[in-house]
């Protein structure tokens, strides 16, 4: 399995809504275990969300993850 599809199937998995993107809330859902908090949350997504949908798709979190591994 590749990167790419390894975040794909995290995308998918976050997605409780099936819309094709992750939401503040579907994340903050997603990461609670790890108890990170909602404006942490937030703020990762108005950093990453590069169409300004309020959301993170599958692509924008592919870029997130080449540009932190550069």
């Amino acid at each position: 399995m590749s990167g790419e599809d390894v975040i794909h199937s995290l995308v998918e998995e976050l997605d409780k809504d099936h819309s094709g993107t992750v939401s503040a809330k579907e994340l903050i859902s997603g990461l609670g275990d790890l108890g990170v908090d909602e404006a942490t949350v937030q703020a990762f997504i108005e950093e990453h969300d590069v169409n300004g949908d309020g959301q993170l798709d599958a692509q924008e979190i592919i870029k997130f993850f080449a540009a932190l591994f550069k």
